[in-house]
């Protein structure tokens, strides 16, 4: 089986690479502009936007840069990041890369999982990171063309692959939602940190600008 999924991986990796190289879109359809990007988010206000480290958005080079805080009646903050791109770029990268070179430690590895509530079903990677005294939970997700939420970075640049080639326009996304994680209430922190993401997430697929929205899990 491993064998298996050993030959998918090159072929997949094999192709992607093909197509950045010989594929170059003409044009773009669907765009996402910032404002469909940050939808509002019911039960939780805006707290304020972050500046982002030169390095790190030259490094990103993204079309559109969500960076932003906010809280909810608790007073639980969480922070969002959205990171959109066009064209023949490839996006974000893995976040726990971040982490890792800011000093965190990681307590529970990257991991699918699924959070509903009731309406909405979706599927996103989880990990929790530390650095002093303080814990961070962490769920994110990629998107690719009209909107297709996956938890696999393998399955989005397929996608886009897919997309080139059929539709002529490619498109990518990352969304970050991240919280303190407290541990003498964690359950609590996790029900905010799922509402948050849910709560961002229908938002986000209801814009009427994008349209044919499917799930990838």
């Amino acid at each position: 089986m491993n064998h298996y999924k050993f030959i998918i991986l090159i072929g997949i990796l094999s192709l992607t690479a093909l197509f950045h190289i010989f594929y170059k879109p003409s044009e773009v359809e669907g765009q996402i502009d910032k404002k469909a990007l940050a939808p509002e988010i019911k039960g939780w206000r805006f707290v304020n936007d972050i500046e982002v480290n030169y390095k790190i958005y030259t490094a990103l080079d993204p079309n559109t840069l969500i960076f932003r805080d906010y809280a909810n009646d608790r007073n639980q903050k969480v922070n969002l990041v959205v990171v959109y791109h066009q064209n023949d770029r490839w996006g974000a990268h893995d976040p726990l890369v971040c982490y890792k070179s800011q000093g965190w430690q990681i307590v529970e590895k990257p991991h699918s999982i699924r959070i509903s509530n009731g309406e909405l079903d979706v599927a996103v990677k989880r990990f929790v990171v530390t650095k002093g005294q303080v814990s961070s939970l962490v769920y994110y997700a990629w998107f690719s063309s009209k909107k297709k939420l996956t938890p696999s970075r393998n399955l989005q640049m397929l996608d886009m692959v897919l997309n080139g080639l059929i539709r002529g326009y490619t498109e990518s996304g990352f969304l970050r939602f991240s919280t303190t994680l407290d541990t003498l209430n964690e359950s609590a922190t996790i029900r905010d940190l799922n509402d948050f993401t849910l709560s961002y997430i229908e938002g986000f697929l209801n814009q009427d600008s994008m349209s044919s929205i499917r799930e990838m899990n």
